[in-house]
C-alpha cells in the first residue's frame, strides 16, 4: 500500500504530432517488462502497455534523464492496465488512459495524468513551485476514505509555506462521483495558486447516514491561499464549496452550482479577500460569516452572482466588503443588485452546465458590473 496518510502523501504535456511531423512509434510493455523498456526510453517516446497489473510504478531513471519531450505510458488498446503510482522529483511524463487504484506525488514535477480510471485515493504534495502537474480528463469514482487518509478522491496539501510563487497544480475536465463519501477535492496546507477547473464535474456526492461517517463535500478548501475554482459544474451533491474555516484570496468564479436539499453552496467562514464573481447558484445562497473559531471574514467581494440571497451564518447580511450586480430572490440586497429570479435558457431544470446561461427574457440580462450578463459567461 502507498503511504497516503497524514503524515505522510505549470502545465502537463502531450507528445506533439503537428502538421507534417510523423507518429510516434509505440514501444510495446508488459508487466514483465515496463520497468527495462522505460528505463531505455529516450524524450518523446510512447510506451503502449499490454493488458495487466503493474503494481506500483515510480518513474525513475531513464536515457534522456528526464529532459526533453515527455515520455508518454499508454494504456493497452483492448483490456485493462492497472498501475499504482509513487512519483518523486522530475519526472517529465504523460500516464494516460490507465486504471489507478491509489496514488501519491510527493514533491514531482512534470507529470500529466489524463483519461484514467481513479479508484482510490490519491494525494499531491504540493511542495514544488510552478511543478507543472495536469490532472486531465480522468473519472474518480465511487470512493471512500480510508482511516489513515486525507479526505479527498483528490488531496492538494500544501507545505504550509505559500510564498506568492504557484505551486503549478491544475485539475482541469474530470469527473467526480457518482457515489463513495470522500470529498472530491480537498486543499490543506495553503498550496499556492491551486487551479481547480474548468470543465470539472462533481454529481452524486452525497452524505452517509452511517454513524461516525465523515462529510461529503465536492470541494472542501482547509487552508487555501489564491485557489483559483472556475468553470466547474456541481449538481446532485450534498454541498458545494465548503470552505467554513478559513480562505485567503481564493477566486470563486463562472460555476454552476446546484444544490437541492442544502440552502448554501458556497460557505465561506473567516474568508480574508476571497472574490466570488458570476457562479449561478440556482435556489442557493451564498454564506460569508466567521469561522469555525469565531474569526470573522473581510475584504469579500460578492459580485455578478445569480443566487437565492447572500447571508451570513445566522441568515442576516453577508459579512461582506463589497455586494453588487448579484440577481437575488431574497435577503439583504445592496444598491446595485437586482432583484428577481433567473430564467435560464436550458429550461427551469437545465441538464448542463451551458443550460445554466440566463434566457434572453430573464432579470440580470445584460446587468453585471462588467456589462455581461449576470452569472456564468460562456459567451
Amino acid at each position: 500500500m502507498l503511504a497516503l496518510s497524514a503524515a505522510g502523501c505549470g502545465s502537463g504535456h502531450d507528445e506533439a504530432h503537428g502538421a507534417g511531423r510523423p507518429k510516434v512509434a509505440e514501444t510495446p510493455a508488459t508487466p514483465r517488462t515496463l520497468s527495462a523498456v522505460y528505463a531505455k526510453a529516450k524524450a518523446g517516446a510512447v510506451i503502449r502497455l499490454a493488458a495487466g497489473d503493474y503494481g506500483e510504478f515510480d518513474g525513475g531513471p531513464r536515457a534522456s534523464g528526464g529532459a526533453g519531450a515527455p515520455v508518454v505510458v499508454r494504456g493497452p488498446v483492448s483490456g485493462t492496465a492497472t498501475m499504482s503510482l509513487r512519483l518523486t522529483g522530475r519526472q517529465n511524463l504523460v500516464l494516460d488512459h490507465l486504471r489507478i487504484p491509489e496514488a501519491y506525488l510527493d514533491g514531482a514535477r512534470d507529470v500529466t495524468i489524463r483519461r484514467s480510471a481513479f479508484t482510490g485515493m490519491t494525494r499531491v504534495d504540493a511542495t514544488e513551485r510552478r511543478a507543472g502537474i495536469l490532472f486531465q480528463g480522468n473519472s474518480f469514482g465511487p470512493v471512500d476514505p480510508c482511516a489513515e487518509c486525507f479526505e479527498g478522491r483528490l488531496t492538494i496539501k500544501g507545505d504550509g509555506h505559500p510564498d506568492g510563487v504557484p505551486v503549478g497544480v491544475t485539475i482541469a475536465g474530470n469527473r467526480f462521483g457518482p457515489g463513495g463519501t470522500a470529498d472530491g477535492i480537498q486543499v490543506i496546507g495553503t498550496p499556492y495558486g491551486l487551479r481547480i477547473g474548468p470543465g470539472n464535474r462533481f454529481t452524486g456526492l452525497t452524505q452517509s447516514s452511517a454513524q461516525g461517517a465523515v462529510h461529503t463535500d465536492p470541494i472542501q478548501l482547509y487552508g487555501s491561499s489564491h485557489t483559483v475554482i472556475t468553470g466547474n459544474f456541481l449538481h446532485g451533491n450534498a454541498t458545494g464549496i465548503m470552505a467554513p474555516d478559513g480562505t485567503d484570496h481564493d477566486i470563486i468564479t463562472n460555476n454552476v452550482i446546484d444544490t437541492p436539499g442544502y440552502a448554501w453552496p458556497i460557505v465561506l467562514g473567516g474568508a480574508v479577500g476571497t472574490v466570488v464573481r458570476h457562479n449561478t447558484l440556482p435556489g442557493g445562497a451564498i454564506e460569508v460569516g466567521v469561522d469555525n473559531h469565531g474569526k470573522p471574514s473581510r475584504d469579500v467581494v460578492v459580485r455578478d452572482n445569480v443566487a437565492r440571497a447572500v447571508v451570513d451564518a445566522k441568515n442576516g447580511p453577508g459579512d461582506v466588503a463589497v455586494q453588487d450586480h448579484n440577481l437575488l430572490a431574497a435577503g439583504h440586497r445592496g444598491p446595485l443588485d437586482h432583484r428577481g429570479r433567473p430564467r435560464f435558457s436550458g429550461g427551469r431544470t437545465p441538464r448542463s452546465y451551458a443550460g445554466y446561461r440566463l434566457a434572453r427574457s430573464s432579470a440580470g440580462r445584460r446587468g453585471a458590473s462588467d456589462g455581461r450578463d449576470v452569472g456564468i459567461e460562456t459567451r
